[in-house]
Order: C-alpha cells, then structure tokens, then sequence
C-alpha cells in the first residue's frame, strides 16, 4: 500500500500499547546506529522531534496531542481498536485482545437476529479499522438521534470520571445510528467506518433480508411478497425497531 504521494506505507500490526516507549529531546535516537541525540534530527533543515517521540517498532511517533506521558492511543478503556493512519498501523487495544471479546464463538443468525447481536465480534472491529486504515477520509463520524439532532455525551477522562455534561459528540457506531445518517446526512454516510462494517455482516449472512436490521430469512421475506412492512430507512421514514409489528 501507498500514501498519496506514492512512498510506501509501513503497514504496522500492534497488539497493545505496553511497548510503546517515550524518547525526549536531549536523548539518543533508538533506530540510529551512530550516536544522535532527537533534538538533533534534521530534516530538509528542520528540526523533526522538537518534543521527542514515542517509539515502538522502529516506528517514531508524535502527534500535537501526545505529551510525554501519554500517547492518547487506546484512551477510551471501551476502545476495541484504533488506526494510527499517520503512523501506518493498526493498534488492538486491552478491550479488543480481552479473551471473551476475541473467543466469541461464530453464531448464525435466525429469523429475529438483530445486527446488533455481533457488535462484540473481532471480524467487525477488523473492517471497521481497516476502513480508516484504506482512506484517510473515512472517520467515525457524529451521530444524530431519531429527529436529525446530534446526538451528545458526558465527557470522560482516560478512567471514565466525567469532566463535563453533554459536551463529547456520540460517534456513529451501530446500525440503528447508521440509519438515522442515512436518513439526516446521507453523504457523511459513506465516510463512517462502520457502515463498511454493517455492510460486511450483511453480506456475509445472505441468506437473510436484513431491510430493518434484524433477520428475516428469504422464505419469510417472500412469503410477505418481498413488500416492507411500513416504511424504512431506504424508502422512507426511518422505523425504530420497537414500532415494527410482531412477526
């Protein structure tokens, strides 16, 4: 793979943070064979590391919100994954490696399965990450609620003590947040990772209709005569889950 300005891309894998190692100004340079102190690597006569680095991996890494005691990588203790796209790698963070989030055994879904079922799945998280890895213009984009509002939360620190009320846009993660994209900020839609991911799922279990998110084998689907049961997110106003009749 390549950046857009053709050099190569390192394509990084790393599971956890543990190794990451801070390097300061005044301190030797890790990859350099010779000595060479970080404060001391000029590039195009610039001074690259004026803050020092983090490194792991012969990976040198600073970004303008990293400080010396932390690289903000896996900040959220919820967090399964992260892409460094600026670093060329993929991080798995302490929730993503737990062993019950990575052990889940494979399930198919039945009539009724919701989507949502398989959000602790690592194959998700893995399309997830791997669609900001690919384009640097798929983000996890803010979501909006039912009505087309933002939708907002408390803000938390690194161990989930709240610093503030209402003040961190909630990212679109799941499918019924994709759905109210799609209705509200359609073309935001197609640049949130996990609509790939959704997608994928989607596909990947063909055998069901998957028009309200929840499974409905083709059997049950053209028994019906293929016809949605009120209007949907593609056709019209978009339906909460609770308000679809019974089956």
């Amino acid at each position: 793979m390549f950046h857009a300005d053709g050099t190569e891309r390192r394509n990084g894998l790393y599971c956890n943070h543990s190794g990451f190692a801070y390097y300061g100004p005044e301190q030797q340079d890790p990859y350099t064979p010779v000595p060479l102190k970080i404060k001391d690597i000029i590039v195009d006569g610039e001074h690259v590391y004026p803050r020092g680095f983090w490194y792991f991996n012969e990976n040198k890494m600073m970004d303008d919100t990293w400080t010396p005691t932390w690289h903000n990588l896996c900040a959220n203790r919820r967090t399964m994954a992260q892409t460094a796209v600026n670093f060329d790698f993929i991080l798995w963070c302490e929730a993503g490696l737990d062993a019950q989030f990575a052990s889940i055994a494979h399930k198919n879904p039945v009539d009724g399965t919701p989507l949502s079922d398989f959000e602790q799945y690592m194959a998700l998280t893995w399309v997830h990450e791997l669609a900001h890895y690919i384009d640097i213009l798929i983000d996890d984009v803010p979501a909006m609620d039912y009505v087309g509002e933002p939708l907002m939360e408390d803000l938390l620190d690194e161990n989930g003590v709240k610093i503030d009320e209402s003040d961190t846009p909630v990212l679109t993660y799941g499918p019924e947040l994709i759905a109210n994209l799609v209705k509200y900020n359609p073309e935001d839609a197609i640049f949130t990772a996990d609509t790939y991911s959704y997608f994928a799922l989607a596909m990947y279990f063909e055998d069901f209709i998957w028009e309200y998110y929840e499974a409905e084998s083709f059997e049950k689907w053209s028994a019906r005569g293929g016809r949605p049961y009120k209007k949907g997110p593609y056709n019209g106003d978009y339906v909460k889950p609770a308000d679809l009749p019974a089956r």
